[in-house]
């Protein structure tokens, strides 16, 4: 997949959320994004997901700086539920450690962290390697340490 290009393509976008799906956990409900990337390949889950009666909520959590009707996060509450971040492209770890510390700070619980790819300047092992860190070093690590790192170029190959 070239990077969020394909988002914009119905047939490429249906496919990637296809494959978002099937490596989804069973026990997730809610699916935690930024961005429009993330947000896009979200969405195009929470339908799919309907369609194969399974029930997803999406919850978005507003970048820094970003703020409407007083709230951070648009979409359901997410405490106590169990999530998966999803999103695009790993590259400087940023994003999941903002969405790592958004979870925690909500009080949810992390099932899964589903990426399809990493910036060549970090390759998988780093890319994990720094994950792992951040959900081991996290005060709340009882609750990620089942949690998944899924990387779905690695699945492909």
């Amino acid at each position: 997949m070239i990077y969020a290009s394909s988002f914009f393509e119905g047939d490429t976008l249906v496919e990637c959320a296809k494959e978002y799906l099937k490596a989804l956990p069973p026990e997730v409900t809610h699916l935690v994004t930024t961005g429009s990337s993330g947000s896009t390949i979200a969405s195009a889950m929470l339908v799919i997901a309907e369609q194969q009666g399974r029930v997803l909520q999406h919850h978005y959590v507003r970048k820094e700086g970003e703020n409407a009707h007083g709230r951070t996060f648009a979409g359901s509450s997410i405490c106590g539920q169990d999530c998966a971040i999803v999103d695009d492209l790993v590259s400087s770890g940023n994003t999941v450690e903002y969405l790592i510390n958004h979870c925690k700070n909500n009080n949810a619980i992390l099932k899964a962290i589903i990426f399809d790819q990493y910036e060549h300047s970090t390759n998988k092992k780093k890319a994990e390697s720094f994950i792992r860190k951040l959900l081991n070093t996290n005060p709340l690590r009882h609750y990620y340490s089942k949690c998944q790192i899924i990387d779905l170029v690695s699945q492909r190959r």
